[in-house]
């Protein structure tokens, strides 16, 4: 009985003995030198005064449970250059100041064929393509838009006429079409910030038909059931094109050497028709990150 009771009581000791050696492994019971020098080697990259720049970056303020936490957003600066379609296009000058080279090769050959043209500036070569601008009279327009978090930007480019048919020629160079019954004719710009590369932000543009249904239909939106209009899509996937764009820096789209077949897809997305003349659009999309000051909601 006194051996059964003996062992009862060593099986706390073992037990102190067995956690002594667990701690003693990780350094908990090493000298301080040694803690700092275990801690330091497992220390985040981002602690000593240098700033969290994960992409869902959250920088704790104030003190207590309850604190202030920024959140990162996006705002794009859009600016609209409307040029007169005619020989000599004066257009061709703006791309003197924009690295089209920052596109994948392939890809921007494939939009090339299909009438898109597009490419990287600077904030620095804005003023030579302002002087591009006035001197042949373009027309400019520059907003300030907001997607919707966790949603792309979408650029309204123009309507779909009843019948219209569009034409784009697919990856293996097969010339397809289609004819619409309406819609819109929208730029989608979906947007990756990218704090651990200076700022970045890495955008994919692609092109899509949309026509609103006219019934409403419920989604799951901010975490909440809303309802929200159906909307059908034609996307046209096989020319989307993604590139990363530094903190002061913008995509730049517009038509193609191929402006002169007006059935291809960029000349029905980046061109109108009016009463006496005909317009060429070029789309300077310049991303914008800001901070926006969030409470976290109250733990019941």
């Amino acid at each position: 009985m006194s051996s059964v009771f003996g062992m009862k009581r060593s099986q706390p000791i073992l037990r102190r003995l067995a956690m002594c050696s667990v701690l003693l492994l990780s350094g908990a019971c090493a000298p301080q030198s040694d803690r700092q020098r275990i801690g330091a080697a497992v220390r985040s990259p981002h602690e000593g005064g240098r700033q969290d720049d994960s992409p869902n970056a959250v920088f704790r303020r104030g003190a207590g449970p309850r604190k202030t936490v920024a959140s990162v957003g996006m705002n794009f600066d859009v600016t609209r250059i409307d040029f007169t379609l005619r020989a000599p296009r004066h257009s061709r000058k703006i791309w003197n100041h924009v690295d089209e080279l920052r596109i994948d090769p392939e890809v921007a050959i494939r939009l090339a064929r299909n009438g898109i043209r597009m490419g990287v500036a600077s904030e620095e070569s804005w003023p030579a393509i302002r002087t591009v601008v006035e001197a042949t009279n373009a027309r400019t327009r520059r907003d300030r838009l907001t997607p919707q978090r966790d949603l792309p930007l979408a650029i309204n480019v123009g309507s779909v006429e009843d019948g219209e048919s569009i034409f784009f020629y697919e990856n293996n160079g097969r010339l397809a079409g289609q004819t619409f019954a309406g819609g819109d004719k929208v730029l989608i710009v979906e947007h990756a910030f990218r704090p651990g590369f200076g700022g970045a932000t890495t955008l994919r543009l692609s092109l899509e038909i949309q026509r609103d249904l006219g019934v409403m239909t419920w989604q799951k939106r901010d975490g909440a059931i809303q309802q929200v209009p159906d909307v059908e899509r034609h996307v046209f996937s096989e020319l989307d094109a993604t590139v990363t764009v530094n903190a002061d820096e913008f995509l730049v789209i517009g038509l193609s050497d191929k402006a002169d077949n007006e059935f291809l897809v960029g000349r029905r997305f980046l061109s109108a028709d009016h009463s006496r003349t005909s317009t060429e659009t070029i789309y300077c999309i310049a991303p914008k990150p800001y901070q926006s000051l969030v409470a976290p909601p109250r733990l019941p």
